[in-house]
């Protein structure tokens, strides 16, 4: 979110927060929220039980950004991010400790 908004804010654009909680219909209601409100594009975490929403969102005009992939779904640009660096250092960190077991 921060990323986003670094570059959305200079640029004029409003960001609107939409949590789902991985609660599918609360997700419809958001996304057919933001299409009614002709946002200028949804970015969200999606869930695979809402292909179906995400599809007719590409019928719109409203671009979507799938912040994860959905496999046999390459219609849409996703962001991905590699979590691997980031738990080797975590891990590291812990061996550096002193820490031996781990859950």
């Amino acid at each position: 979110m921060k990323g986003m908004l670094q570059v959305l804010d200079p640029a004029g654009y409003t960001v609107s927060l939409s949590l789902h909680f991985w609660d599918t219909g609360r997700e419809v209601r958001e996304v057919q929220r933001a299409l009614e409100e002709q946002k200028a594009a949804i970015v969200l975490r999606p869930m695979v039980e809402n292909l179906d929403l995400y599809k007719r969102v590409l019928t719109t005009s409203v671009p979507l950004v799938l912040l994860d992939r959905i496999d046999g779904f390459s219609e849409v640009s996703s962001v991905m991010w590699d979590s691997r660096p980031a738990m080797k250092n975590l891990v590291s960190g812990l061996v550096r400790s002193g820490r031996r077991r781990f859950a």
